[in-house]
Order: structure tokens, then sequence, then C-alpha cells
């Protein structure tokens, strides 16, 4: 017998697989950016499991999905719109020239990057992450990874753009 907390969370799991896709085209086709989509996607059905008693007494769920989808989507786009202005809005040329301010700034701004960069490099496939690795933290040649690893260099070469494309995406996601 199922406990009602197994129940929901069954019925939960079929909206999400209901909706989950519909959800992250329709964020996609008003943002244009997968990675953005998909971050409001996943908000959406953080909203839709923390309303979820909510959801028993709509009478349309087409409707309440699409609702709170549309909402997520103004929100995010509202949300980066203002942080695009606050990051326009600073004069950073009216801001005092002290070595102190640039030396901090760049520590910030390293920081952050590489931050970043980990938790791409993290997320990557093993042998993009491996030859990546190799690449940048090690300073091998294309050559020796690829006789390090079996790999042609041509390969080799494609993990390193991809490593990167990767890392450049996510860096313009923060920007």
């Amino acid at each position: 017998m199922k406990t009602d907390d197994q129940s929901i969370f069954d019925s939960f799991e079929e909206l999400f697989a209901l909706y989950y896709s519909k959800v992250k085209r329709f964020a996609l086709s008003l943002t244009g950016n997968p990675s953005d989509a998909d971050e409001i996607a996943q908000t959406v059905f953080i909203k839709l499991w923390n309303h979820r008693d909510t959801i028993v007494s709509c009478s349309s769920l087409d409707a309440y999905v699409f609702r709170v989808s549309r909402n997520a989507v103004n929100d995010f786009m509202r949300h980066k719109s203002r942080l695009r202005k606050y990051k326009s809005d600073i004069d950073y040329e009216s801001l005092p020239h002290t070595e102190d301010r640039k030396s901090a700034d760049s520590g910030i701004i390293a920081s952050e990057l590489s931050s970043i960069t980990e938790s791409v490099v993290k997320d990557m496939p093993e042998k993009r992450r491996e030859v990546y690795i190799l690449s940048r933290n090690q300073g091998k040649s294309n050559e020796e990874i690829a006789r390090m690893l079996g790999l042609s260099k041509r390969t080799v070469e494609k993990h390193i753009q991809l490593a990167l494309h990767s890392i450049r995406d996510k860096v313009d996601d923060y920007s």
C-alpha cells in the first residue's frame, strides 16, 4: 500500500515526465538560450512542487503549468534585464583609480572565472576533462596528450575546442 507522500511523489513524477520538455521548449522559444531555458524549466518545477496543494484544485492543468511557466520566463527575463542595466549603470571611470582597487577587482574576477571553470570542467565528459586538464593545467602539447591517451591529435584538438566552448558559454551566462 502506497503512503500519501509516495502517491504525491509519483503524481509529481508523472507531471514532470509529461510537461518538462514542453516547458523547456516554451522557455527556449522565448529566451533563445538552452541554458536559460533549462534553468527556467527547473524553476517552474520547483514552484509546482512548492505549490503542489494548489495543483489539485486547478481546473486545467495545462493552463496552470503554462501560466507558471510564462511567469517564470517573465521573472527570469526581468532579472536578467535588471542585472544588465545594473552592470551598465556602474561608471567605473568615476571610481577612484587606485592600485588596490584594480588589484582587488582583478582578484575577484580571477576567482570567479576560476570557480566557473572548475565547475564546468567537473561536469565535462571524462575524456574531455582529462584532455583539458593535461593541456591547460599540466601544459602538455596536443601531440603528447594524443600519445598518452591513445587518441589522434585531431581528437585531442576537438576535445579542447569543446571544453573551451563550454567554459565560454558558462562565462557568458554570468556576464
